[in-house]
C-alpha cells in the first residue's frame, strides 16, 4: 500500500481550480479574460503598467479603509469603556444611596 501523504498542498490546488472552474464557466468572464489577454498581448510593457498602477490603487483604497474602520472601532471602544464606567458610577452611588436609607 503506498503512503497517503497529508498535505495542504493538494486542497490548495483542489480549491483554485475549484474556483477556476466556477469563474470561466459564465460567458461574460471569459469574454472578459479573453479579452485581457489580447490586451495583454498588443502591448506586454504597457499592460504590466497599467496592471502594477490599479494594483496600487487598490492596495491604498483598502489601506485607508482598514484605517478608518481601525479609528472607528477605536472610537466604539472608547466610547463603551466610558459608558461602561459611567454605568459603574452610577450603580455604585445607588447602592450606597439604598444602603444609607435603610439605616435610618
Amino acid at each position: 500500500m503506498a503512503k497517503k501523504k497529508k498535505s495542504l498542498f493538494p486542497l490548495v490546488v483542489g480549491a483554485i481550480a475549484g474556483a477556476v472552474a466556477v469563474f470561466f464557466s459564465d460567458e461574460k468572464n471569459r469574454a472578459q479574460a479573453k479579452k485581457t489577454i489580447e490586451e495583454a498581448k498588443k502591448d506586454p510593457q504597457a499592460f504590466s503598467k497599467k496592471t502594477v498602477k490599479k494594483a496600487k490603487q487598490t492596495a491604498k483604497k483598502i489601506a485607508t479603509k482598514t484605517k478608518t474602520a481601525g479609528k472607528k472601532a477605536k472610537m466604539a471602544a472608547t466610547k463603551a469603556k466610558t459608558a461602561g464606567k459611567k454605568a459603574l458610577a452610577q450603580h455604585q452611588t445607588k447602592a450606597s444611596t439604598k444602603v444609607k436609607g435603610k439605616a435610618k
